[in-house]
């Protein structure tokens, strides 16, 4: 969720996508988290081309560390044909991108973690995006894949916890609002498929305040919460699934 092809490259990422990819001595066999994934079906293609996959705004002011992770799986017979694939970041609105890291060729026929720091970039809004590139010869064998997409942060506040930012596997873009709030808020999110999402509320404490099932809707969901008898003070409200979680801070106020 939230993941998305853009114009102005030379060909598309296939999303969601399940099982193997359809040329063979390239690309992964199975998902490596859940049933689906984003690849570059690069069969016909040509040399030198781009695909770029483009992900949501986040927003790292107030936080003490973030860090981006994914798994990625790299893998074909002839190392040439593959080309690389760059993470890269954008603080301007994609006006200029710069890249924060960088694989190249065959990498053997398995997922492998990525983590990438972005403390670099703490106070500020970015966006991330994947840019594969195809590679030499007829370039049919480079498949390559991403899974498992997640942002995981530490608020700079005393007594915040971790909390993670997945936006891969069905949901994204959530948003609070009002927030600061007094005795009810509303939230909105994105959901992929229909699938029951469980929104829970703790506060800093760790304690439980709010726990219910939603019903979510493909597409954009909305649903307001009643706050009364909450205590003033800063609380996380988490919507999770099977194979997701969005974490954001909401600010109670009497």
């Amino acid at each position: 969720g939230g993941w998305k092809n853009v114009t102005g490259d030379d060909f598309d990422w296939t999303m969601p996508f399940t099982g193997a990819t359809p040329t063979a001595n390239t690309g992964p066999d199975v998902a490596d988290d859940g049933v689906k994934y984003a690849y570059t079906e690069v069969t016909g293609v040509g040399t030198g081309k781009t695909a770029n996959l483009v992900g949501p705004c986040f927003d790292l002011k107030g936080l003490t560390s973030a860090t981006f992770s994914f798994r990625l799986h790299m893998y074909t017979t002839t190392a040439s044909q593959m080309g690389s694939l760059y993470t890269e970041i954008t603080t301007n609105h994609g006006v200029s991108w710069t890249t924060l890291d960088t694989r190249t060729g065959n990498l053997g026929n398995a997922w492998l973690s990525v983590n990438i720091s972005l403390n670099s970039y703490l106070g500020q809004i970015v966006r991330l995006r994947f840019r594969g590139l195809t590679g030499s010869g007829a370039a049919d064998r480079g498949d390559r894949a991403v899974d498992k997409l997640s942002l995981t942060v530490t608020y700079a506040k005393a007594g915040d916890a971790a909390a993670m930012v997945t936006t891969g596997e069905g949901l994204s873009n959530a948003s609070l609002h009002p927030n600061p709030a007094m005795d009810k808020f509303n939230i909105a999110f994105l959901s992929q498929s229909t699938q029951p999402v469980q929104l829970r509320v703790y506060n800093l404490h760790g304690a439980l305040v709010h726990d219910e099932e939603i019903s979510a809707i493909d597409g954009a969901n909305q649903l307001e919460v009643a706050a009364t008898g909450w205590s003033q003070g800063t609380y996380l409200v988490q919507l999770t699934t099977e194979s997701a979680r969005l974490v954001q801070r909401l600010v109670i106020v009497k």
